[in-house]
């Protein structure tokens, strides 16, 4: 595939354009798009021109590897795709690209200790099976909130974590109006529950602090360095359902009974890594040492009506007063609502 950059973001305008089924295209009307696209994105200010354009069209109606295999018919002046769910975005990948990943796969096994190993070996994973997928209908779906904010911030939080950069962030808590200023030792970047977290040492709290990377407004990375502390985060995580830690909180035995039913379940996927699970008599119980946290409470409440919190006794306070608030908000939703 060509890689002039130029010419790889002309192709995806002119495809945008071609998909567009509520506008029609003449030459001059593509050569606009490309040429105000180019001025947005690069500041070229002097546009491209119709033999331009015209050569990009037959390079998207090329076969591979040289273009697209692209069906685009010109029709009264109009161009347009005469199959309108077509688009180079979903091209499949070459031989050349599948061998390229195959050695980029066997290649990645030597550096398991790398930092984002996984997240890569996962991309790598998803990428081959993405292409399979594409040669026939759907059997395999990921979960992914692309609507998800603050992922941009990870390629500038990240390099400032193996540098020891100190980051200026303006943060969004939650129930808040007002954002705060902040000043962040980043130590670690973790994602839970479909979601990326934060993990640092900042001005506005003493002790480990966990920003949720979607409430970030601004981040801006210092010349100031730090020098970061020994910790063992697989350790500190272990004691958690999650991410977040309330303060002066330490792990705590969890004893639950659970219903028959919901066995299975939790012994394919385990509440803890700690969990065990105990029959006595005809009641089944479910131990593990964790720390009391908001994750924790909302995986107990998604086992409902299945679950009964035994032990410790302040967590099972908590789960009686969340339930009785729920139940009573309820007794008193308007009838209209019903």
């Amino acid at each position: 595939m060509p890689v002039n950059k130029n010419a790889s973001f002309r192709y995806r305008v002119l495809d945008q354009c071609l998909r567009n089924r509520y506008r029609t295209y003449k030459l001059e009307d593509l050569v606009e798009e490309v040429s105000e696209a180019l001025r947005q994105h690069f500041g070229h200010f002097s546009g491209v021109s119709k033999r331009t354009i015209q050569a990009d069209l037959n390079i998207l109606r090329s076969m591979p590897p040289r273009g697209y295999g692209a069906d685009i018919v010109c029709e009264s002046g109009v161009y347009r795709y005469v199959n309108p769910s077509f688009s180079i975005q979903n091209a499949p990948l070459n031989a050349d690209d599948l061998r390229a990943l195959e050695e980029i796969g066997a290649l990645m096994k030597q550096f398991d200790f790398l930092p984002f190993h996984g997240m890569i070996r996962e991309l790598h994973g998803k990428l081959m099976l993405k292409q399979l997928d594409r040669q026939q209908s759907t059997v395999i779906q990921f979960e992914m909130n692309k609507f998800l904010k603050g992922l941009g911030w990870i390629l500038e939080i990240y390099p400032a974590i193996r540098q020891n950069q100190k980051l200026e962030i303006g943060y969004q808590p939650f129930h808040e109006s007002e954002s705060i200023a902040l000043i962040a030792q980043p130590y670690l970047l973790k994602e839970y529950n479909n979601r990326w977290f934060l993990v640092c040492e900042s001005s506005h709290r003493e002790g480990i602090t966990i920003l949720s990377l979607d409430r970030i407004n601004t981040l801006h990375v210092t010349n100031e360095f730090f020098e970061k502390p020994v910790i063992d985060w697989d350790g500190y995580f272990g004691q958690l359902i999650g991410v977040s830690v309330p303060p002066g909180a330490k792990a705590e035995q969890i004893i639950l009974e659970i219903s028959s039913s919901r066995i299975p379940y939790l012994e394919t996927k385990p509440l803890h890594h700690s969990q065990q699970i105990v029959r006595k008599r005809e009641k089944n119980f479910v131990y593990f040492q964790a720390i009391v946290n908001h994750e924790l409470k909302a995986e107990i409440l998604s086992l409902l009506p299945d679950v009964i919190v035994v032990a410790p006794e302040s967590l099972v306070v908590e789960i009686r007063n969340i339930l009785g608030e729920a139940l009573e908000k309820h007794h008193n939703v308007p009838n209209r609502y019903v």
